[in-house]
């Protein structure tokens, strides 16, 4: 298993528009407040063109569709679009992206020097083999999967001082890690980060999830608590961040209150410690103590 690091223009472009337009409950409101507030104010176009945006984007899946493969994976993402779109679907976000292209600019040229020496940090660091082959064995045991051997692309983007943030969004061989404004000394969350992304890339949909769904088939929110307290248990600031890495958190994720770690790490650790597998017993402790939490970890 190796990651390979990518800065791409026209993923941050995309990442930047598409977080603008508010079009999808992740969308991180600290970096719309940091851009807003280093821009000029937008105009009423620029308003209407992101109302556009997130009109068309919502009414595609909220991952993995042509948007992403256009602009993260693409050469070049608008023949890829013109390909998939209809034309006046195409033309509107042709449209918006010019209205939009100086904006970005200012932003991108600011945060891209940052990236590159992120991209080296990375390089130095997220590789070691003693490292991934420590950690994988855990995972690959807790996820009941075969060992990992495929290459992962990570896709660094633009984020705010105060927040970083992570996707599995792409396709089936990338993540995506925001860590722009991110201070160097932070390379082992952001390592952790890059984790957590890989569990929900490579892992969990194997076995766990089925598991999960048979458990929850009919519950969405109990579904997607299961599946992001479970990885949060481990990356970026859970148990197995903190064997690796160092680290001490009182909160594990910003939506889980500081009263539950100790609960959902003692019960991921007692798996780690056995060598178990996430089982249904697993589910069913861990949705005892998070349960409260349904609806809004996800």
């Amino acid at each position: 298993m190796k990651f390979s690091i990518i800065i791409n223009k026209w993923a941050n472009f995309y990442f930047f528009v598409q977080n603008l337009s508010e079009w999808h409950f992740s969308y991180r409101k600290k970096y719309n407040e940091v851009w807003r507030n280093e821009l000029e104010q937008l105009s009423a176009d620029e308003e209407s063109a992101l109302k556009k945006f997130r009109e068309i984007r919502a009414q595609y899946k909220q991952s993995k569709t042509h948007f992403e493969r256009a602009f993260y994976v693409a050469e070049n993402p608008w023949k890829e679009l013109k390909n998939r779109l209809p034309a006046k679907e195409y033309d509107t976000i042709l449209e918006i992206f010019n209205l939009f292209e100086n904006k970005f600019n200012k932003i991108y040229e600011k945060d891209l020097p940052f990236m590159i020496k992120w991209r080296e940090a990375l390089n130095r660091n997220i590789n070691d083999p003693v490292l991934i082959k420590s950690i994988t064995v855990i995972l690959n045991t807790l996820y009941n999967t075969p060992p990992l051997t495929k290459e992962i692309k990570i896709y660094l983007l633009l984020s705010a001082s105060n927040q970083r943030g992570g996707g599995a969004n792409i396709d089936e061989q990338s993540i995506s890690v925001e860590l722009s404004r991110q201070q160097f000394n932070q390379i082992e969350s952001i390592i952790g980060l890059i984790w957590h992304e890989t569990i929900h890339l490579c892992l969990e949909k194997i076995y766990f999830l089925q598991v999960v769904n048979k458990k929850f088939p009919n519950d969405l929110d109990a579904f997607r608590l299961i599946k992001e307290v479970t990885v949060t248990a481990l990356f970026p600031k859970g148990i197995l961040a903190q064997r690796f890495f160092q680290s001490k958190w009182n909160i594990i994720h910003a939506k889980i209150p500081p009263q539950y770690t100790k609960p959902i790490l003692d019960i991921a650790e007692s798996y780690v410690n056995q060598n178990k597998y996430f089982d249904d017993e697993y589910i069913e402790k861990i949705y005892s103590v998070t349960k409260q939490l349904k609806g809004v970890v996800k």
